[in-house]
């Protein structure tokens, strides 16, 4: 779950959002978790639908997604039970789950409707899907996730997001701050030094990037805004092939930045995996490890007694811009076109995105959801979200937020891991970022490659 997060910040938020981190609440205490009857009464979701015949809806999905506690099963739980409709999971395994749909969607053999990734990369043909525009419970999605559940060629509505929200950021120990005198926020980069020289001081180490899991990138997604923000024509050349990283001024200073950031790195970091910097991000070993959200459920469970001294920020390597960063909700219900109960899938849908069913799941997996209202969530959650109303902007992850569809593939994540080892910064963005993008985009056709 740590130990990448663009090919698996997909993944990692997904498995979060429907396992450890049901047992917290937003104080930081320990609630006792609900089980998917959570005395929610389902009289109050209402589709304002005639009372018709049970009917019987087709559903696949992934193993994990259809076994465990999460916002698809307590989604359908609650639908069965309000409806008196069913629905009869096929369940497939994750590893096989969508190419089998791909292939059920080309032949036109689909069930009634389908849990995907609310995202436009890697996933299903979106021009199969269909449209869901015109349905109420869109206009009630929080701003900035229609670039997940739209296609780039229409515009049209296909998936309705149902997961968790996650916030990337700098997990960091409270008790180090205070003891070093480190005041928050950290605003900007040059913040960010003078926090990791007062740290260095009292003897402990700034930052864990827990290289050998490839987690260092995470500086890139959560401190890049900046960059792109100043110049958006870099991703837009990018994507084009009209531009190599590599060869970008732009991009070799803000690698530089990270590179710098060494001196400031825990000794053990070319060694150490996500868990060892949770680990030691807990016990105070170190002041920083940059992560996700989901991480609080993790920690939660081994280190319940150290909770209160975390906490979740986000972190600039720019001079004068910063953004809270926030994930998709990854796990979301789309209908096929060729679906022998539309209308039906969609009353499903319909009735699923509302607060009742939202503040239902929020009970299982605290956090913040893709409806715009107000659910229970864990104390990170809430710590990013004030972030938000102090005035800073919320921006997706770099890749989602700069590069829409456009597939940039892993070389990105893995160019910052063998500069952190000593490889000069041109030569990682060619060789690990560019000339793998290439190779990959130009395999799936991408025009301009």
């Amino acid at each position: 779950m740590i130990r990448t997060v663009t090919s698996v910040v997909l993944c990692s938020v997904l498995i979060a959002s429907f396992a450890g981190c049901g047992n917290t609440s937003s104080s930081g205490g320990t609630q006792t978790t609900a089980s998917t009857d959570a005395s929610v009464s389902t009289d109050s979701v209402s589709t304002d639908t005639e009372k018709k015949e049970p009917i019987t809806l087709t559903f696949s999905t992934f193993n994990n997604w259809g076994t465990a506690q999460n916002a698809v099963s307590i989604g359908i739980s609650l639908y069965e039970k309000g409806t008196g409709n069913k629905v009869e999971q096929q369940l497939y395994p994750d590893d096989q789950f969508m190419n089998v749909i791909k292939t059920k969607l080309a032949t036109g053999d689909v069930p009634d409707f389908i849990a995907t990734y609310a995202s436009r990369k890697g996933n299903v043909p979106l021009d199969l899907l269909e449209p869901l525009d015109g349905e109420e419970w869109i206009t009630q999605i929080r701003p900035g996730l229609d670039s997940f559940c739209t296609r780039e060629s229409d515009g049209k509505w296909v998936v309705a997001p149902v997961g968790a929200l996650s916030y990337l950021g700098a997990i960091y120990n409270k008790d180090v701050f205070k003891k070093a005198g480190v005041s928050l926020p950290l605003k900007n980069y040059e913040d960010l030094l003078a926090a990791c020289e007062a740290i260095q001081k009292i003897g402990v180490a700034p930052i864990q990037p827990a290289n050998k899991d490839n987690a260092a990138f995470i500086w890139d997604l959560i401190g890049d805004h900046y960059l792109y923000e100043k110049n958006p024509d870099i991703a837009k050349n990018i994507a084009a092939n009209k531009l190599n990283p590599s060869e970008s001024p732009e991009i070799n200073a803000a690698y530089q930045r990270i590179v710098d950031l060494k001196k400031y790195f825990k000794s053990d970091y070319a060694s150490a995996t996500g868990m060892d910097g949770l680990k030691q991000v807990a016990n105070g070993e170190v002041a920083m490890f940059a992560n996700g959200s989901w991480c609080y459920g993790i920690l939660s469970k081994d280190y319940a007694d150290k909770m209160p001294s975390l906490g979740i920020m986000p972190i600039s390597l720019g001079d004068d811009y910063q953004a809270v960063t926030r994930t998709g909700p990854q796990n979301g219900f789309a209908i096929p076109k060729k679906s022998k109960h539309i209308n039906e899938a969609k009353e499903f849908i319909k009735y699923v995105m509302t607060p009742v069913v939202a503040g239902a799941v929020a009970e299982v997996a605290p956090g913040t959801y893709p409806l715009n209202v107000d659910t229970r969530k864990s104390s990170w959650d809430s710590e990013m979200e004030g972030y938000v109303e102090q005035g800073l902007p919320t921006k997706n992850q770099t890749m989602d937020e700069y590069f829409g569809s456009f597939d940039v593939g892993p070389g990105f994540q893995d160019s910052v891991q063998t500069m952190l080892l000593g490889k000069p910064i041109k030569s990682a963005l060619n060789e690990e970022w560019y000339k793998k993008m290439a190779d990959l985009n130009k395999s799936k056709r991408t025009p301009g490659w």
